[in-house]
């Protein structure tokens, strides 16, 4: 789903959009931060939920928004997942083009500064930096001006931003230190772009917003075509994690639930309802 809304965002049908926000927004409800904490495949899951939420930041509506920033917030700290925070930096600056209304303001603008406090002293490299970029993106397109100094709590950020901004590179590595921190990121970003690939030319079939029919179909067989594309693709998502992550306790019980649902779809269609 997430390589299909990159390439189509801008293209997508209103009532596939309607749709895509609200499964976005039912994820976020389901989220968790003890499974984060405890579960890769959730990890994941997390990880395109918020590369996904950042492509949609301006269809969001303001609750899911701030259910995100929050949820965020009581993740930190959580060391060992730099990809993880990688990925919510990107739908930070992306908040950048977001306006938040006067009475969730004072909820969600403070913990935007004290995130970006947080990140911008980050001792990794690779998440520093990103983070001085994720920053400097959503200070440049940002109406709420107030954010920026908020978020400049210290002498050290202050010229850390400065320094970045002007191309000054302060701290030299020598070539042995280089080689060691790029082996030490190098699982960070291979996990960061687990499910980001490109689609190849073999899946482009199975990606596109929905099968040609031999004959000319109805508007409304087409709108249940691209649903059912949808479902299709995503559990070809979560078999994909599956192979990567022993499944969580809770999976069964979600699946059975999932099954349910589709045997009663199908006794609704046999009766015609």
């Amino acid at each position: 789903m997430l390589c299909v809304c990159r390439e189509s965002c801008e293209v997508i049908e209103e009532k596939t959009l309607v749709f895509v926000m609200g499964l976005i927004s039912q994820l976020w409800t389901c989220m968790s931060v003890k499974q984060v904490r405890n579960q890769p495949c959730v990890q994941c899951t997390l990880r395109l939920l918020l590369s996904l939420s950042a492509i949609f930041v301006q269809n969001l509506d303001p609750e899911t928004i701030c259910e995100v920033v929050t949820f965020l917030s009581s993740l930190q700290p959580l060391n060992s997942v730099d990809h993880i925070f990688l990925a919510a930096l990107d739908f930070l600056a992306s908040l950048g083009k977001f306006c938040f209304a006067q009475e969730v303001q004072g909820q969600v603008l403070p913990k935007l500064s004290s995130l970006f406090a947080s990140l911008l002293v980050e001792r990794s490299w690779l998440l520093h930096q990103h983070a001085l970029e994720a920053f400097t993106h959503f200070a440049e397109e940002t109406s709420h001006e107030e954010v920026v100094p908020k978020s400049l709590s210290s002498e050290e950020i202050k010229n850390n931003v400065v320094n970045f901004l002007n191309k000054k590179i302060v701290a030299v590595e020598n070539e042995d230190a280089r080689v060691e921190r790029l082996k030490s990121e190098r699982s960070v970003l291979e996990r960061l772009c687990v499910g980001l690939e490109p689609v190849s030319k073999e899946e482009t079939g199975d990606l596109q917003p929905y099968r040609k029919r031999a004959r000319k179909e109805t508007p409304e067989e087409e709108e249940f075509e691209k649903v059912l594309h949808t479902a299709e693709h995503a559990l070809k998502m979560l078999q994909s994690l599956l192979q990567q992550t022993p499944a969580p306790n809770w999976m069964a019980a979600r699946l059975q639930g999932l099954a349910t649902q589709i045997h009663s779809l199908n006794s609704c269609k046999l009766q015609g309802l």
